[in-house]
């Protein structure tokens, strides 16, 4: 059982499922109160529409999510660790082969995001966006499986664990895990030093938000390490301040910051 400590209050937070139990409704719904901090660059509604194939019977997500500018969208189903993962795949494999009605579609999510998040979605983009994309697929569970990921990959569906975790005063706290919708909204591209081990050059160091001097955590494989920003001449690089470098040498990286102002590496 995992446990989390917010040394501010001076308070544990326990894992929800170990000390209570719900239903999946309950944890769909802690889901779409999270959303807008969980998920920022996208309107998230109810999609309760059945989904239809060629070969299988048709099936009903439980949230859609679209993105702002109308970059991709995402049928997202919520389940419980409990549930038998043969369910899980039948429903995943109509979605990812689903066929999607773009006009029936884009007038069900307009009419949701308005009902549900007062967002007056373009009719138009939405339409088109549908027309010319096929959702991706993301399965939201309440624990970490390892079983689950490596079946999921099989059928090009993500996973990510939402873990919802309560103190003796009913204040919750939230962990997020694994495979998600994630936007960037600048990057750089990095290299090794030739010589200097452990030390990383930022080419475009306008992402940055600390000084020479300062240090920052970077996050690769969804852990973090601290590095220090080193300024020489015109370059700039990042320093490790650990003892062990979670990145492969021998590589180039891009370094790029996200909706909530992670610094996140990965190979280019």
């Amino acid at each position: 059982m995992s446990r989390i400590l917010v040394a501010s209050e001076k308070s544990w937070y326990e894992e929800l499922n170990m000390i209570a139990s719900y239903y999946e409704a309950e944890f769909e719904r802690k889901i779409r109160q999270q959303v807008g901090a969980v998920f920022p660059d996208y309107h998230t509604s109810s999609f309760k529409l059945e989904i239809q194939t060629d070969q299988k019977e048709a099936r009903k997500a439980d949230l859609a999510m679209v993105h702002k500018d109308f970059r991709d969208w995402w049928v997202v189903e919520v389940e419980l660790i409990g549930h038998p993962l043969s369910h899980v795949l039948e429903q995943v494999s109509v979605f990812t082969h689903g066929t999607y009605n773009s006009i029936r579609i884009a007038n069900y999510l307009k009419d949701k995001n308005f009902e549900e998040n007062a967002v007056r979605l373009d009719y138009n983009k939405l339409k088109e966006m549908i027309f010319n994309q096929q959702p991706q697929v993301l399965v939201i569970v309440d624990e970490q499986q390892s079983e689950w990921k490596s079946e999921l990959a099989k059928h090009n569906a993500s996973i990510c664990v939402f873990q919802v975790y309560r103190n003796t005063t009913g204040n919750e706290s939230f962990r997020l895990n694994g495979e998600y919708p994630e936007c960037y909204y600048s990057e750089s591209h990095c290299r090794y030093h030739r010589i200097i081990p452990n030390l990383l050059e930022v080419l475009s160091p306008t992402l940055l938000d600390v000084k020479a001097g300062e240090e920052v955590f970077i996050f690769y494989n969804n852990r973090s390490s601290s590095w220090r920003r080193i300024d020489e001449g015109q370059s700039v690089f990042l320093k490790l301040m650990g003892q062990v470098n979670p990145l492969p040498a021998n590589t180039s990286y891009v370094l790029a910051k996200d909706a909530h102002n992670r610094l996140i590496v990965r190979i280019n």
